[in-house]
């Protein structure tokens, strides 16, 4: 191993290799240096480490050992879901949430979106719909042309049952995509929980089923509609 290593200090096979060897020595800190270097080599290397740790390492251990950026935090979350060790989830998706929100409040645009976005894919995965839905609401916010964000806000807004606001967010990406029966059920979705809502005197506002004209003929051809 010590030739392999001085051939090929830098390789994260070689690496991996030898943080096994030191493991076995019980030389535990050695073992997770070369892994770290190992981790740091490559996605393919990330993924042979997680294979064979990600079954018994606490989270916390290997968020402090190997320093994931964000693309590698994904491969965390997913090994840990795979093994399923929720706990171990949930601490990996904080991080993950955490740094993606530093990277928006760091950006502009669509890039600020689509961290806002990833954000809220992690709050969603914790069941953590308020979080999920701030986020969503700065994807918005930060490019308010992003079908994407547009959508997911509809959504989180309809299972929220905030139906007034997820149809204009709805109906928006309706217009762009009319052909998408499962986006205009859920517009329709949100047009009929606006109407059914109960008045200040209990009633219902509109107790018959809403008529789907209304969404039919919502194509708006004006691109600079938002």
């Amino acid at each position: 191993m010590r030739q392999a290593l001085e051939v090929r200090p830098f390789h994260g096979a070689v690496l991996f290799a030898a943080g096994q060897e030191a493991m076995l020595a019980g030389n535990v800190d050695r073992a997770f240096d070369y892994w770290r270097d190992s981790f740091h080599a490559g996605s393919i290397h990330q993924q042979r480490l997680l294979n064979q740790l990600a079954g018994g390492l606490p989270a916390a251990l290997m968020l402090e050992r190997f320093r994931p950026d964000l693309a590698a935090l994904r491969r965390i979350a997913a090994a840990y879901r795979r093994f399923d060790r929720r706990d171990d989830l949930r601490l990996v998706l904080q991080h993950y949430a955490a740094r993606s929100e530093d990277v928006a409040r760091g950006a502009k645009g669509e890039l600020a979106s689509k961290s806002w976005l990833d954000a809220a894919g992690a709050y969603k995965q914790m069941e953590n719909p308020s979080e999920q839905l701030r986020c969503l609401r700065q994807a918005v916010n930060c490019s308010v042309i992003n079908y994407e964000a547009r959508r997911a806000l509809g959504t989180c807004l309809l299972n929220m049952k905030q139906f007034d606001e997820a149809e204009e967010h709805l109906t928006w990406c309706l217009r762009r995509k009319p052909g998408d029966d499962r986006l205009r059920t859920q517009a329709e979705a949100a047009v009929d929980g606006r109407l059914r809502r109960p008045t200040a005197t209990g009633r219902d506002a509109c107790p018959e089923t809403p008529k789907k004209v209304y969404l039919t003929d919502a194509v708006d051809d004006n691109p600079g509609w938002r």
